[in-house]
C-alpha cells in the first residue's frame, strides 16, 4: 500500500507539471537559452505558440 501512495504521488506531480505547460506564459518561460530571438520563424513566442505536448514517457 505504501508503494502504491508513493508512485501515486510521484504520478500526480508529473501531472501537475504537464498541466502547467498548456499555459502559454510557462511555456515561454523555458525558453531562457533559446538562440534564435529574432530575425527567424522560431523564435521563443512562436514555438510557444505553436508548440505541441507530447505525451510523457
Amino acid at each position: 500500500m505504501e508503494r502504491l501512495l508513493q508512485e501515486l504521488s510521484s504520478a500526480s506531480k508529473l501531472l501537475i507539471d504537464y498541466k502547467e505547460m498548456y499555459e502559454y506564459e510557462n511555456r515561454l518561460k523555458t525558453f531562457t537559452k533559446w538562440p534564435f530571438q529574432e530575425g527567424c520563424k522560431c523564435t521563443p513566442e512562436n514555438v510557444s505558440l505553436k508548440m505541441l505536448l507530447l505525451p510523457l514517457p
